[in-house]
């Protein structure tokens, strides 16, 4: 079933990006917000969605599917080390209990694996300017994790990335 609202959701332990794309006029909203904000917000959209005769589809940024990875930078101590396990651990916590929760409610709910980084942006994760040329339209000053849930919504949308190849 084709969904008429996508909701991509980048988990974070402070807070979580989201992003809504309306598939028929590819509007895109981006916030952040903590977890029971976070809920409210899919709960209303879903409310509206059911009232309207509409479908609502969620997509969870799955960073736990990924084959495990190395965080240890050459010159990190192993109170970095651990640190660095511990936040990452914590994010994945929050992605699996954002998914259990939203699957207790009744919600279409997948998690998926991290889109690829192949951007201009540190660590090689989207901008600002190359989110709003994706998406066509002026966006409000935003973080990673709504740049990253913009991002995952528009893609498991199913609408084009069209980006042009000069610098």
């Amino acid at each position: 079933m084709k969904a008429d609202f996508v909701i991509g959701i980048d988990p974070d332990t402070e807070r979580n990006g989201y992003a809504m794309v309306d598939t028929a006029t590819r509007k895109v909203n981006i916030a952040t917000a903590k977890l029971p904000v976070l809920l409210e917000l899919v709960d209303i959209i879903q409310s509206t969605a059911l009232a309207t005769d509409k479908h609502l589809k969620v997509y969870v940024e799955a960073g736990w599917v990924n084959h495990p990875n190395w965080h240890l930078g050459f010159r990190d101590s192993k109170q970095m080390a651990a640190a660095k396990g511990k936040a990452l651990g914590r994010n994945h916590q929050r992605g699996m209990d954002i998914v259990e929760l939203l699957q207790y409610k009744g919600i279409d709910v997948t998690p998926v694996a991290p889109l690829k980084k192949v951007w201009r942006g540190k660590d090689r994760k989207i901008t600002q300017e190359e989110l709003a040329a994706i998406v066509g339209q002026e966006l409000p000053r935003t973080n990673q994790e709504g740049r990253d849930a913009a991002l995952l919504a528009w893609v498991m949308a199913g609408l084009p990335i069209r980006l042009s190849t000069k610098s």
